[in-house]
């Protein structure tokens, strides 16, 4: 095998972080929506409706609006995390979205250590934003 460079230290602690978060959103994402179909009167919306509506290609209000309502809100899986889709919604919005912040304030913990200031401040910048964009109080477009 030939010499290969070593990847720095702070890169591999954020592939590390990145890869397992993904894949535990990808296991929450996949046992989700069968807790949604088997137990749909624990849910927050009526999974078949839903999805009937979302695959005729409805318009988001009449998607929410035959599924039993308005939108519940973000992040409404804090008030239903045991339904089908309280969870469904936490491991995409909880897990999969907050992903890249947990990996690079591993990865800017990597470069404080390496004594990298400027790209230990880039990532908890990232990191910032992410956070932020996750909050609600930053969004890109309408």
């Amino acid at each position: 095998m030939k010499n290969r460079p070593r990847m720095p230290e702070p890169q591999r602690r954020y592939g590390r972080v990145i890869y397992a978060l993904t894949l535990a959103a990808c296991i929450v994402c996949i046992v989700a929506p069968l807790l949604a179909m088997l137990r749909p009167q624990q849910n927050v919306l009526d999974p078949y409706f839903l999805f009937a509506r979302i695959f005729e290609g409805a318009p988001p209000a009449e998607v929410w609006g035959a599924s039993g309502g308005a939108f519940p809100g973000g992040h409404f899986y804090l008030r239903h995390p045991l339904s089908g889709d309280g969870l469904a919604h936490f491991g995409l919005a909880a897990i999969g979205c907050s992903s890249a912040a947990w990996a690079l304030l591993a990865a800017a913990f990597g470069y404080v250590r390496a004594r990298d200031r400027l790209f230990a401040a880039m990532s908890l910048f990232v990191v910032l934003l992410v956070l932020l964009a996750m909050s609600g109080l930053v969004g890109a477009g309408g």
